[in-house]
């Protein structure tokens, strides 16, 4: 079943609204009520909170479970914010997520878990965590919490990977062209495995700084690594020359 969708501001301040579509000429339900397929649906969602909607879609044996998050708040001054996932680093139980977002007021922005009371800035990496499950998160400038994105965090590749993210452009980014041996690891060296027959890298801690960057040819790179013990980030191009990651965990 696919589904389409588009979130909308209403006419009255900071409420909105979304736009549903799945295509076809049978019914469904929308949360228990009887839908017709082929027409589209604008669903008032009522005031724009900190918190998204699940909803539910059936169609004959077919369940298919969708979160929508709202818009920013449309009344709130200079908060020109907009916040995607874009991306996820492993699904290992502790999993980490890459966000594209556009700030262009400059504001300083911090995240929190949806339900937690204390928030922490968001890296200049635009990489937040860690998660151990998809959750709702808060985006918000830290000196307005006022201004603030919702967002949904889907876990990747686990049991959730059947369902649709509204307001999320989610790529699921598979590191099958570049392995690192060990990871975790706890010497000063790491060996960089990879199918390309040139690589070009980065590592940067979780708050953005640079560690180490490089070139290399071949299948197998050996690399000095003597950071203190944490988490890091290694990214590299792909052959298409998109950027992909991988999670570095130095014991």
């Amino acid at each position: 079943m696919i589904m389409g969708q588009e979130i909308l501001w209403s006419q009255t301040p900071n409420t909105w609204s979304y736009d549903i579509y799945v295509p076809g000429s049978g019914t469904y339900y929308l949360n228990n009520t009887l839908k017709n397929q082929g027409t589209t649906y604008t669903i008032n969602a009522g005031n724009i909170t900190q918190s998204c909607l699940n909803i539910q879609l059936i169609y004959d044996i077919c369940i298919k479970d969708v979160v929508i998050c709202p818009p920013k708040p449309c009344s709130t001054a200079n908060c020109q914010l907009e916040v995607y996932q874009e991306g996820a680093l492993d699904c290992d139980g502790i999993f980490y997520v890459q966000l594209q977002i556009s700030n262009p007021n400059g504001l300083s922005l911090c995240y929190r878990k949806s339900g937690a009371t204390v928030g922490s800035p968001v890296p200049l990496s635009g990489i937040i965590g860690p998660f151990t499950g998809s959750e709702q998160v808060i985006i918000y400038n830290c000196n307005n919490a006022s201004c603030f994105k919702m967002i949904w965090i889907a876990k990747p590749d686990c049991e959730e990977l059947g369902n649709q993210v509204l307001n999320s452009r989610i790529e699921r980014r598979h590191n099958r062209l570049l392995k690192v041996v060990p990871n975790p690891f706890s010497s000063d060296e790491i060996s960089i495995y990879t199918y390309q027959e040139s690589t070009t890298y980065k590592i940067f801690d979780i708050n953005g700084r640079s560690i180490s960057e490089g070139a290399f040819t071949g299948s197998i790179f050996n690399l000095e690594f003597p950071g203190s013990r944490g988490v890091y980030i290694l990214s590299y191009l792909d052959s298409d020359g998109h950027v992909q990651y991988l999670k570095l965990v130095k014991q």
